[in-house]
């Protein structure tokens, strides 16, 4: 499941006026072992149209919450590597089927005030391994008609009324996922 939490735009005297909450877009890649990737935005809905799709030399970097991040299982639970921005903070838990929860990540926004998303939206840092943790997803599938590796396929999120389905890729000749 994801959500974004609304944005309350203030009204001149400084007091709480319209509120708009936007819709993150988001991009799925599910590994053999377990490991779901996961590729975020999600916008001010009350930001210019320009600060999720500026111009060069800023082209790369829109002001928006995003992140790409590697969620993989193991025997503790579940471990968070990625890269993501810099505003604002994330947490991350994990409910277990017995009605407990653990903390999996804290990671608070590198500035906590009204500079925040100025400062730190298109400036980004490593959480785990960072990007090394990209290597099997970028890598995974195999394409059997040229004999090589390929990305894994991308799913979008959908809805919960109508939830996607992550597509399996064929495995290398004489290999059997796990």
């Amino acid at each position: 499941m994801m959500r974004q939490n609304p944005s309350v735009e203030l009204t001149p005297d400084g007091g709480p006026g319209q509120v708009k909450v936007g819709i993150p877009e988001a991009l799925v890649q599910q590994a053999d072992d377990g490991a779901v990737r996961i590729k975020y935005e999600a916008a001010n809905p009350f930001a210019p149209d320009i600060a999720k799709d500026p111009p060069w030399p800023m082209a790369n970097d829109p002001w928006t919450g995003n992140s790409d991040l590697v969620f993989t299982p193991g025997a503790d639970g579940v471990r968070v590597d990625g890269t993501r921005t810099d505003y604002p903070s994330m947490a991350v838990y994990q409910d277990f089927p017995d009605g407990s929860s653990r903390t999996v990540l804290i990671d608070p926004a590198t500035a906590g005030n009204s500079s925040g998303p100025m400062v730190n939206l298109p400036q980004h840092h490593e959480i785990g391994s960072g990007g090394e943790a990209f290597a099997p997803f970028d890598t995974g599938g195999w394409n059997p008609d040229c004999d090589v590796r390929i990305p894994l396929p991308w799913t979008e999120f959908g809805f919960t009324a109508d939830p996607p389905l992550v597509p399996s890729t064929p495995s290398p000749p004489g290999v059997t996922p796990v």
